[in-house]
């Protein structure tokens, strides 16, 4: 686990593949003695920047980042390789599937849903490159 960032109230982590969001977490707050609260997570398969906030999950800097997912004001980016056909390079699409949230002991992972189980959801992407 990585540092990228360090701000009053916000540290942002590079979390790898492999490891839980809750596992970097603790690494973090271990690294800098003080306690820290997810506000986002990566699957466990996934590596990315997660912002973590410094302190408790009462805290004002917990709960103003929980604040910005709430609002949809974080705006997320991927980069992933996929197996299959999806387009020539600089096709767009989009997929939009409702999402639940599902805990499994010591991590969580998204899955998609029907409407009345999850929450509205929409990823537009664009095809980088392709491999022959």
């Amino acid at each position: 686990v990585h540092v990228i960032c360090k701000a009053p109230g916000l540290i942002a982590i590079s979390k790898p593949a492999g490891i839980s969001s809750e596992d970097a977490l603790e690494v973090v707050s271990q690294a800098y003695q003080v306690p820290v609260t997810a506000v986002s997570r990566l699957d466990l398969q996934t590596s990315g920047v997660l912002p973590v906030a410094v302190g408790t999950e009462v805290s004002a800097s917990t709960h103003w980042l929980q604040a910005q997912f709430a609002s949809r004001l974080v705006s997320k980016k991927y980069l992933c390789l996929c197996d299959g056909i999806a387009g020539e390079p600089g096709t767009y699409g989009q997929v939009a599937q409702p999402l639940r949230t599902m805990n499994l002991p010591g991590s969580s992972r998204s899955e998609v849903a029907s409407l009345q189980q999850g929450r509205p959801a929409l990823t537009i992407f664009q095809v980088a490159t392709t491999f022959r």
